[in-house]
């Protein structure tokens, strides 16, 4: 969206089910996940997926960037995995008490750096 004016710029299309989380996740970069269990990677100026991210068993409710860059991704019952973007590759993590079962929250600039950082 314009935010001066109110239109719409670009539509990203390509999720099966609605949109249940986005992040920023660098520049040009944004990162959704969905009911479709996946979380797409577009890129903001052409408008096209860069990659589809498969590992969740259910559907996606909050992504979010941690200090190393790395994507980390929530789904329904609490299943979370750290994904490196730079090769695609997703790791469950055994052992997710850092995060709250509420987290839906993104870093957007490094003036709302996570607390983790």
């Amino acid at each position: 969206w314009n935010t001066e004016t109110g239109q719409c710029n670009l539509t990203l299309t390509g999720h099966f089910g609605w949109v249940t989380a986005l992040c920023v996740v660098g520049d040009g970069l944004l990162a959704s996940g969905s009911y479709d269990k996946t979380i797409k990677i577009w890129n903001t100026e052409t408008g096209q997926c860069d990659v589809t991210l498969s590992a969740h068993s259910e559907l996606v409710v909050s992504l979010y960037v941690s200090c190393e860059g790395r994507l980390v991704s929530r789904d329904r019952y609490g299943s979370v995995f750290v994904w490196d973007l730079s090769t695609g590759f997703g790791s469950e993590v055994s052992d997710a008490s850092f995060l709250s079962t509420a987290v839906t929250c993104q870093q957007v600039s490094s003036s709302l750096a996570s607390p983790y950082c």
